[in-house]
């Protein structure tokens, strides 16, 4: 059981770690990261629809999968945070819920206020937003998978 706590502990303080390895890179670092596979993506539209303007498309689809990493990422957090909560203090439920999204809540507010001092780069309340969501959604999957796995047991007996 020691040993589920630690790998617990290491996991999400390397969630934490890639979030913040994430947002120290400048803007033309970020943009370029995930250019590649949104030109990809938005020339196979087009050449789909056999119209549209590529580039408006590419555009599109950038700040989708942008939006959408925020979102994984802190979904990912969450369940590794619910899990450390849950394996350090055995809390469960609605108290679990928010310990998990409270400090998931406070990491992408400082995630956003470091990205202020990165160059190219602004803290946006939209971002913490999305982070939020992602984070209230994962400490529910982690919470709904606990119950089921819960009730299966109880089952089995």
């Amino acid at each position: 059981m020691k040993k589920i706590k630690v790998i617990s502990c290491i996991l999400t303080v390397a969630l934490m770690a890639l979030i913040f390895f994430f947002s120290s890179q400048t803007a033309e670092v970020s943009s370029k990261t995930s250019s590649g596979l949104t030109q990809k993506i938005a020339e196979f539209i087009v050449r789909i629809m056999k119209s549209g303007d590529a580039d408006e498309i590419r555009h599109t689809i950038h700040n989708l999968i942008r939006k959408t990493a925020h979102f994984t990422l802190f979904f990912m957090l969450s369940v590794s945070v619910a899990n450390t909560v849950f394996q350090l203090f055995g809390t469960e439920k609605l108290r679990l819920f928010i310990y998990t999204s409270v400090f998931c809540l406070v990491y992408a507010i400082t995630d956003e206020i470091h990205q202020i001092f990165v160059p190219g780069r602004a803290g946006m309340v939209r971002d913490v937003i999305i982070d939020l969501f992602g984070a209230m959604i994962g400490a529910g999957v982690f919470l709904l998978i606990r119950y089921l796995c819960k009730r299966r047991k109880e089952n089995d007996l």
